[in-house]
């Protein structure tokens, strides 16, 4: 009786340890068969499950907020490149999930993988305004180009990375993306991923499970894209439309020229930064045409084609500019570079302009476009009423000069000098006369200009008389045409 009564106690005190340790067990601290990473701040969640049978497959979910535009995990690297990358942003409607394989050749944006089979499993959505994409990988999955995963690597390398906190939306598993504003790596425990088939668990509670974090940084973004949207806007949209401003309101050359060098200069640097961000992204949509989509590494877009032009331009018009200069220093005369270098310059304007709108576009950022164009209508605004208020005084000033009052004191050159005093044509005094039989009358001012007669002064002493001739006086010759500068 009493062993009896022994056993029983033993099984009771055995059924409540058994419940009290089920009742303790988190939620999904410590889930057998997976490894689980979590960022300090749960911005990022990634399960990873491997089949105990051996195959080429796993089983991953990735969970982040949906405040992000994207998401992603890189497998087999500590550094984008060699790394198999597991990217999920929101499809086109805002309902579901855009799954995208890709992988990472370096340290630019990564390259679509076609050769990733696999299928979503039940839990992929938007779920609680998060990003969450539940799949399990068939083929192509722990081995790609330029890298693999060692499923029996206790230290094996992975990396995460978020995009800006922005709306994205899209159905194209190789849609172009924008540079990442948080990123960071971690290792994973293969031997603790090896469980059942399924997909793995993560969730708000889930902690780090068979990783060990590495590094995480935060507020990461495109230095040289902006920098270089920066400087171009600056050169083609203010410092040369400035230029013009300072020449023809400000009558200054010399201080023109200045702006039109650091406008070379500036233009220069925009350039470089330009060339060296566009081998940060490309877009392949198609593998067998990836060499003609890359999206900014082929350097075959409008924007770039239309960047190489408007440089071009600027050198140009910089080089014409000077010729100009020395030209007209030398002999104060302008020549055919002048228009040039004008048609040249509003060119160059115009394109530059233009391009920036196309930038970003290019750059996923077309919101900007309303801020570049709010720029160039208040500066087109500020410089035209600069320059209406300009010509407005000038005519104003020419009309002032150009009417003479009645009581003006003007001193300048009056070639009848008579008219003024109010004297007749015919009172005007001259010295001599010849009448009608020859003989010389002293002038009295008798008749008038049409039909006074002239004779030389007896104070030209040694000279001949000389009589006007009726026949001289009405010949129409006058000689051969004499340019400006045969009067100088």
């Amino acid at each position: 009786m009493w062993s009896e009564l022994g056993r029983i106690g033993s099984a009771a005190a055995g059924a409540l340890l058994l419940a009290g340790g089920l009742l303790s067990k988190p939620a999904l601290a410590d889930i057998d068969g997976q490894s689980t990473f979590i960022t300090e701040d749960k911005s990022m969640a990634f399960g990873f499950t491997v089949p105990d049978i051996i195959d080429d497959d796993f089983f991953f979910t990735i969970r982040f907020p949906k405040e992000y535009s994207w998401g992603a995990v890189g497998l087999g690297s500590e550094d984008m490149d060699g790394a198999l990358v597991l990217m999920v942003y929101a499809n086109e409607d805002g309902t579901n999930v855009t799954f995208s394989p890709r992988y990472a050749r370096g340290r630019f944006e990564p390259t679509y993988y076609p050769n990733f089979e696999y299928i979503t499993l039940p839990g992929t959505g938007i779920v609680d305004d998060h990003l969450v994409l539940s799949a399990h990988c068939l083929s192509g999955c722990r081995s790609w180009p330029g890298g693999y995963i060692d499923v029996s690597d206790q230290n094996q390398k992975a990396i995460f990375a978020l995009g800006p906190k922005e709306s994205y939306r899209s159905n194209d598993p190789a849609a172009p993306l924008r540079f990442h504003s948080r990123y960071g790596s971690f290792k994973i425990d293969m031997g603790s991923t090896k469980g059942t088939a399924d997909a793995p668990e993560v969730s708000d509670d889930s902690t780090n499970q068979g990783t060990e974090p590495h590094l995480q940084k935060n507020g990461r973004w495109d230095a040289k894209s902006t920098m270089h949207a920066v400087v171009m806007i600056l050169v083609f949209v203010v410092m040369l439309p400035l230029g013009v401003f300072i020449l023809r309101v400000g009558n200054s050359p010399k201080w023109h020229a200045v702006n039109q060098f650091i406008s070379l200069l500036g233009g220069l640097a925009g350039f470089a930064l330009g060339v060296v961000t566009s081998f940060h992204y490309q877009r392949v949509t198609n593998a067998i045409l990836e060499p003609l989509l890359d999206r900014s590494r082929k350097f075959v877009s409008a924007h770039q084609i239309i960047g190489y032009l408007v440089i071009a331009g600027l050198i140009g018009q910089f080089v014409v500019g000077v010729m100009h200069h020395l030209r007209y220093k030398r002999r104060e005369i302008t020549g055919k570079l002048t228009p040039l270098h004008i048609w040249v310059g509003r060119i160059v304007i115009f394109l530059g302009s233009i391009n920036a709108f196309l930038g970003f576009q290019f750059a996923l950022a077309s919101m900007r476009n309303l801020i570049l164009a709010g720029l160039i209508l208040l500066l087109t605004a500020v410089i035209s009423l600069f320059t209406f208020h300009k010509g407005l005084r000038a005519r104003i000033r020419r009309s002032s000069a150009g009417f003479v009052f009645p009581n003006s004191s003007s001193k300048g050159h009056n070639p009848e000098p008579w008219r003024a005093s109010g004297l007749d044509e015919d009172a005007v005094p001259y010295r001599d006369s010849v009448g009608a039989d020859g003989t010389t009358k002293r002038g009295d001012g008798a008749t008038d200009l049409g039909r006074r007669e002239y004779s030389p002064s007896p104070a030209q002493i040694g000279l001949m008389d000389v009589n006007a001739t009726r026949v001289a006086r009405n010949n129409n010759d006058l000689g051969p045409v004499q340019s400006t500068r045969d009067f100088v």
